[in-house]
């Protein structure tokens, strides 16, 4: 880089344009008539005469120290020629522009390393914002403005706040897209009413290392409102995406609250390390909500992509009727939640919802992803008011009140007590449960309402229930219990009133064994289950129980299930498997029993051998009109 070279001696003219030989130049401080030096050299080592006497060429050799001056030119007897007020050197002028509040605009600043990109130190500075530089101090009084400035000048990177500081706000928060919340160990406080959003973020944003909290009042019926950090539009069905929370603590003053709520159509979003206090007015922590609640038949939107991990939720005891969970999913999918700790929930520790409309209303492009993709992984729920765990499938205000599959894998879920059941399975279809630990709850696992199917137990133990350890009831469709060990429990190990089970390698009881009546009790409205490969222990009444002498079908294979003693069955109905004649459609059902089928669809040609056979009575009962249960006769008669 070069530049022209600076004038090294001043000359001064007089008024005709000739060299002011002999004149003079006073130097004052600035706005004054009191001399001040200058310098016969740069260095300021010899001061000039005062005034300066001008060379035959009307020049001298001047240098300014740091200060201002004011500079009086005069002849050699005194004229005054004109005199120049608030005079800086150049180097004094420089450091006067760099002290400015644009002086960082002037430095270059180049980071170190190969490719590095220039920029302005004030670029580089730039980069984070302190809420000090608005003013906010956090003493815990209104500096709202304050905060919304930082959050503004912000934008697009980091804003700092000072440590173990409350900083608190009485309106909505907006942090703006692609901006970093370093709370550094401090607390934003809300102290808002009615309908107000509290921390209200963008798409790429960031909230880290600190509190959130709200202590409103007044507050709105929507949940969105006044909760402390909020994502997305319920209302509208809006959403934003890139959003990380990180290592914070979230509390809330608003009866039935939320803490943290995902809606609308937000994805790619991570919520990870954070802590929940003990709360008597947070109904759930964390809420996964579908949006467009303002007209859902306009289109709802769904939030999906959403990673929650390592939350520790403490006893959260505000009591309502509604339906919560500690951590509910409603209409999203594409969920993974893993390292979850639960003290004390609310109505259910875990809740997983297709939704009040499920995936009626969706877009065409999304409708085929409805619950999918939703992994839950070491989820403990240590104690709860009603459910452990609940699975739900029907969207009651769609029309028609359609079902949706939630095909949720649920892995080392741990529900160690609830006053009600551990897994409620309502209207569930497709969801696998995995190395699961219910104890102390009514039934550990229980298929409630209708339209069950495909429930699938792999694994896991269900102890101390009061009633039973697995109940798959309300006919249950298609399900399988697979290498589960239930045990201690108050009736059965496993009970089913369901169609098509699956019983297989699965362990029922204990050796000392003491309260649970059955290892395996099947209902007789059960049809075609099938028992395999099971070991009971030990039981107070019987090993396997199976339906009762007037009812058929119920179970279609017993093979190799060991008691206790070494039976193999034990119950009303002990002549199973029934036997097949032939295959395909002329298969034929032979069984014994001590009366014709009261229900089950049968075939022409099944026979019903009797249990109870008399002189002058017959062998047996065959169906002559299929039907449900069709007509029956009876046939070979019996000697007197």
């Amino acid at each position: 880089m070069t530049t022209l070279t600076p004038t090294p001696k001043q000359q001064f003219l007089d008024a005709n344009g000739n060299p002011l030989s002999g004149g003079k130049v006073y130097t004052y401080a600035a706005g004054t008539t009191t001399p001040l030096v200058t310098y016969t050299d740069q260095g300021g080592s010899t001061p000039n005469t005062n005034p300066v006497i001008l060379d035959s060429r009307g020049e001298a050799a001047i240098w300014l120290g740091v200060a201002s001056y004011k500079l009086k030119l005069t002849t050699s007897t005194d004229v005054e020629i004109w005199t120049v007020d608030n005079i800086v050197s150049a180097s004094v002028q420089a450091l006067a522009n760099l002290s400015e509040s644009g002086g960082s605009a002037l430095v270059g600043y180049l980071p170190a390393g190969t490719g590095a990109v220039a920029t302005t130190v004030q670029a580089k500075l730039r980069e984070s914002v302190s809420v000090k530089d608005f003013g906010a101090v956090g003493d815990d009084s209104d500096e709202t403005a304050k905060l919304a400035n930082a959050l503004a000048a912000a934008a697009g990177n980091t804003l700092w706040f000072e440590p173990a500081k409350v900083y608190r706000a009485t309106a909505s928060l907006v942090v703006p897209a692609n901006t970093t919340l370093e709370l550094n160990g401090s607390t934003i406080k809300f102290v808002t009413t009615g309908a107000t959003r509290n921390l209200d973020l963008r798409s790429g944003t960031v909230v880290c290392n600190g509190t959130i909290e709200n202590a409103g009042s007044a507050f709105s019926s929507s949940g969105d409102f006044q909760c402390p950090i909020i994502i997305g539009d319920y209302g509208v069905g809006t959403g934003y995406n890139n959003i990380r929370l990180e290592k914070l603590i979230i509390k809330t003053a608003r009866p039935g609250g939320n803490g943290i709520m995902v809606t609308g159509d937000s994805y790619d979003i991570s919520i990870e390390n954070i802590t929940f206090p003990d709360s008597a007015y947070m109904m759930i922590a964390v809420l996964l909500h579908w949006g467009g609640a303002n007209a859902p038949a306009s289109g709802t939107t769904h939030p999906h992509n959403i990673s929650i991990k390592n939350l520790k939720i403490g006893a959260m005891t505000y009591a309502t009727a509604s339906d919560a969970g500690q951590v509910l999913v409603s209409a999203c999918y594409n969920v993974s939640i893993e390292n979850v700790d639960v003290k004390d929930a609310h109505n259910a520790g875990l809740y997983i919802y297709s939704g009040d409309y499920g995936f009626y209303y969706a877009p065409a492009s999304v409708q085929g992803f409805a619950n999918t993709g939703i992994t839950v992984k070491n989820f403990a729920v240590w104690t709860s008011d009603k459910y452990g765990c609940v699975i739900r499938g029907d969207a009651a205000s769609a029309p028609g009140a359609p079902i949706y599959k939630i095909p949720a894998i649920i892995e080392n879920l741990t529900i160690l007590a609830a006053t009600n059941n551990g897994i409620n399975l309502q209207y569930a279809q497709d969801t696998k449960f995995i190395g699961c630990l219910v104890a102390n709850t009514a039934n550990g696992i229980v298929s409630d309402t209708a339209n069950c199917q495909r429930i699938r137990i792999q694994g896991g133990i269900f102890r101390n229930n009061t009633d039973d350890g697995i109940f798959l009831k309300n006919n249950a469709i298609d399900c399988v219990v697979d290498g589960a060990h239930s045990y201690a429990n108050g009736y059965a190990g496993l009970e089913t009133t369901a169609t098509n089970t699956r019983i297989i390698n699965c362990t029922f009881g204990s050796a000392t064994e003491a309260t649970q009546d059955f290892g395996i009790r099947v209902g007789p409205s059960s049809v075609g289950d099938i028992l395999e490969n099971n070991i009971c222990l030990g039981a107070t009444n019987v090993a396997f129980s199976l339906a009762n002498g007037t009812s058929y079908g119920t179970v279609s294979s017993f093979l190799n299930n060991v008691g206790p003693s070494g039976a193999t069955g034990t119950g009303g109905l002990l002549q199973i498997p029934f036997a097949q004649m032939g295959a395909g459609s002329t298969a034929k059902k032979l069984l014994s029993g001590a009366a014709i089928p009261a229900a089950g669809t049968w075939a022409v040609g099944d026979i019903i051998l009797n249990t109870a056979p008399a002189a002058s009575g017959f062998i047996g009962w065959v169906c002559t009109t299929a039907g449900t249960p069709g007509t029956w006769k009876t046939f070979g008669a019996i000697s007197a």
